[in-house]
């Protein structure tokens, strides 16, 4: 069982994120309890039903039509070998060419030195940088003059700086760089066979026990039809939720629940400030890494997110959990340690019961909603009308 469309629970998100990093992982602010206490989430479950019908009317989620493009669930054997080749090229050897003359696309190596009225500039001078041709990282006049040239001679490239160049000095001036292309540099992609598999196989970076190449083709060609099928999906659900969420009408939100996830989210913010704030030098407050990190003006800002993003978060919640009691969903509990087995795995636990021992008992109400939310959003992309 895997979750499609809804990010795991909060509480859960960033602890195991911060867990990974190697952080503490227990979070104060955040509603756990100990192991020893049991939690029920079908009971629970059964209690969120009653409460939530007091402050939702659903609409409308059955039958909801649907603009779909099929297309997009194609894959072609350019798809699986531009994959492939992505493959080989991050495995691919650098080789200086010693001749040649330049184009665009290609790789080079060069020395460079900008003069304004026949004076070297800050920040004009660099030797053995290596550019792409076209990448747009030097100004359009240099980016232009650098092709063609051949590898080895020297030249003299005029150019004018933009009036809009973020140095004043250098706006709208011309100047000359002197430029030598000393390679072309070429890279030599390892062959596709069986042995290159095996070795990239080896590194257990791709979900397969493939050894050759056709074995190898076919998990790429299964990779991909996987990916576009969520992709689809995902963009049809959107299209759903965005029905369901204009016809239904949310009246509040419990109050309890409310608090506790906003102070999940500002706790799990501030939990990532002290655990990364240390590697920004300029930074030395939770309200500077506010600005700097998520562009907030202010803490009292970023509280106000907080607040938004959780009613957003419960009136999801909400909506679904309502979705399912009326289609009869149940969560039952070998689907919770499937589940929970699925994401200790994902996020370097031996086990789901590690995470129970980490997190408490009431991290089970997290993965049970996951597991609830996955079973609806079936549920309601089975329903929809297709056009």
């Amino acid at each position: 069982m895997k979750k499609k469309y809804f990010g795991l629970a909060l509480a859960l998100t960033a602890a195991l994120s911060l867990t990974a990093c190697g952080a503490d992982g227990k979070n104060s602010d955040s509603p756990t309890e100990s192991a020893g206490n049991s939690v029920n989430y079908t009971e629970q479950l059964k209690k969120d039903m009653e409460t939530y019908k007091q402050y939702v009317n659903l609409g409308t989620y059955k039958g909801v039509e649907v603009t779909v493009d099929k297309s997009k669930l194609d894959v072609t054997q350019q798809n699986i070998d531009t994959y492939i080749n992505n493959i080989r090229s991050s495995r691919g050897e650098d080789v200086e060419v010693k001749s040649g003359t330049t184009k665009t696309g290609d790789k080079i190596k060069l020395d460079y030195s900008g003069t304004l009225n026949g004076v070297a500039f800050s920040g004009g001078t660099a030797t053995d940088v290596q550019y792409t041709i076209g990448s747009g990282r030097f100004i359009s006049d240099l980016e232009n003059g650098l092709i063609g040239l051949e590898v080895g001679k020297q030249y003299d490239i005029p150019c004018r700086f933009p009036d809009s160049y973020t140095s004043s000095d250098l706006a709208g001036k011309d100047v000359i760089f002197t430029v030598t292309v000393s390679a072309i540099i070429d890279t030599k992609l390892p062959e596709y066979n069986d042995d290159f598999v095996k070795t990239i196989v080896a590194t257990g970076a791709y979900d397969t026990d493939a050894q050759t190449t056709a074995d190898f083709t076919k998990y790429v060609e299964d990779t991909l039809k996987k990916s576009a099928k969520e992709s689809f999906e995902s963009d049809k659900y959107s299209q759903i939720w965005e029905k369901i969420n204009e016809t239904t009408t949310v009246s509040g939100y419990p109050e309890d629940e409310l608090k506790s996830v906003t102070e999940t989210i500002i706790s799990n913010v501030k939990s990532e400030y002290s655990y990364y704030g240390s590697y920004y030098s300029d930074i030395d407050s939770f309200e500077k890494y506010l600005k700097s990190v998520y562009g907030f003006a202010d803490e009292a800002d970023f509280n106000e997110y907080a607040d938004e993003y959780a009613k957003n978060y419960l009136k999801e919640k909400m909506i679904l959990t309502l979705i399912g009691e009326k289609e009869g969903v149940t969560v039952s509990e070998e689907e919770l340690k499937e589940y929970g087995e699925l994401i200790a795995s994902e996020n370097g636990y031996e086990s789901y019961q590690k995470i129970i021992d980490s997190f408490g008992e009431s991290i089970k109400l997290e993965v049970g909603y996951s597991v609830l939310a996955d079973k609806v959003s079936d549920i309601l992309l089975a329903g929809a009308v297709e056009k």
